[in-house]
């Protein structure tokens, strides 16, 4: 079972309705109940009771979508974290100073540096001269 099954079963207990939570993703309604039928049939329970206003929860499809609507919060707040390590990641610049040059480097030019350009973060690492600075 992947996520977008989630969220499809989760349209269906918002909207009370196959044929609603179909047309929200752009699916048939038969697509959108054999994924139903799908869940269903893995959890070896029904999911929803058809009734004439629509579909209502059973008490193993109230656990099902209390679940569900957790796992798809944390996957959001998964992928927001992710994403933010990313820019984090692109905006990282290593920096190697001479340490004859670093104390000049991280009182004058960083702090330049850094009011002009805010999303940037630099990461300096000091090194000796006879190192020649490198990586």
């Amino acid at each position: 079972m992947n996520t977008k099954v989630l969220e499809y079963i989760v349209a269906i207990a918002d909207e009370k309705s196959i044929t609603r939570a179909a047309e929200r993703f752009y699916l048939s309604h038969p697509a959108l109940s054999r994924h139903l039928k799908n869940i269903e049939t893995e959890m070896g329970t029904p999911l929803f009771t058809r009734t004439s206003t629509g579909m209502q929860l059973t008490p193993a499809g109230l656990i099902f979508i209390n679940d569900a609507r957790a796992i798809l919060n944390l996957e959001q707040k998964m992928n927001h974290s992710l994403a933010d390590m990313r820019r984090q990641q692109r905006h990282l610049i290593p920096v190697m100073v001479d340490s004859v040059f670093y104390n000049l480097t991280v009182s004058t030019v960083l702090p330049h540096f850094s009011e002009k350009h805010p999303d940037f973060t630099v990461d300096i690492t000091k090194c000796a001269a006879a190192d020649a600075c490198s990586a």
